[in-house]
């Protein structure tokens, strides 16, 4: 028959059985991300290449260089946008990364982009509580997280890496370091055709407002390898969701 005390020291040498396997797999994911490959990237420097409605290019701004800043005046859809022609991209894995910073937008929504493939786009939105989701249409009920822990917060930046993984037929959305978003994608994402930051659509189905004091400071389009290194304990918690 067991004690307490050999009950207590078979617990704790399973749970550091258990941690040892964390880590092994831990590390063996951290060695399968491949090289960093960027195939399109601007830090705003200029706002030449883009077409330009309602933004502003700041030199300078909350300690960032080179900044698109969004605010309605003139039109009722303030936005960047610009064609795309890469020499090379990834048929089956792309990563689309933007920096944003979002002061005040109008209604219960907003659009932070879209990514536009040749049948299909992808339009990265959020609420009013922060949550992140996506929609592939105007007419779509967008799909947002069901985390309350990472939230975009407003006059703060926000990194936000929007991952199409054609291989595995999903897509998922990074927000900063932690994975906030899973879903299904079943569409080619090859080749990449248009960006737009800003306005993509107002009101529809998910009650879509315009930018008022919104800011972008760099967007790139590149492979897996810039997505954020998943830390152990983000490594322990997807095992334990599942």
């Amino acid at each position: 028959m067991y004690t307490q005390k050999t009950l207590i020291m078979l617990v704790i040498g399973l749970s550091l059985a258990l941690l040892v396997l964390a880590c092994v797999g831990w590390l063996l994911e951290l060695r399968a991300i491949p090289e960093p490959v960027v195939y399109f990237s601007d830090e705003f420097q200029s706002l030449d290449n883009w077409t330009v409605i309602d933004t502003t290019w700041l030199t300078e701004f909350s300690e960032r260089q080179g900044v698109a800043a969004l605010s309605r005046h003139l039109y009722v859809a303030p936005n960047i946008h610009r064609d795309i022609q890469l020499e090379e991209s990834p048929p089956d894995n792309v990563v689309w990364h933007f920096s944003t910073r979002i002061d005040s937008f109008t209604e219960e929504a907003f659009t932070l982009g879209g990514i536009y493939f040749p049948t299909e786009s992808v339009v990265i939105v959020m609420d009013r509580k922060g949550k992140i989701g996506v929609a592939g249409n105007i007419f779509e009920i967008p799909k947002y997280t069901s985390t309350r822990r990472h939230v975009i917060s407003k006059e703060k930046w926000h990194e936000v890496y929007v991952h199409i993984n054609n291989s595995d037929k999903a897509i998922n959305i990074y927000l900063d370091n932690a994975i906030v978003y899973r879903g299904e994608w079943n569409s080619p994402s090859y080749p990449v055709k248009e960006l737009r930051l800003g306005t993509v659509w107002l009101k529809g189905a998910g009650e879509y407002g315009a930018p008022t004091s919104v800011y972008y400071d760099q967007v790139s389009i590149a492979n897996e390898g810039i997505l954020p290194r998943p830390t152990l304990a983000s490594y322990i918690r997807s095992l334990l969701n599942g």
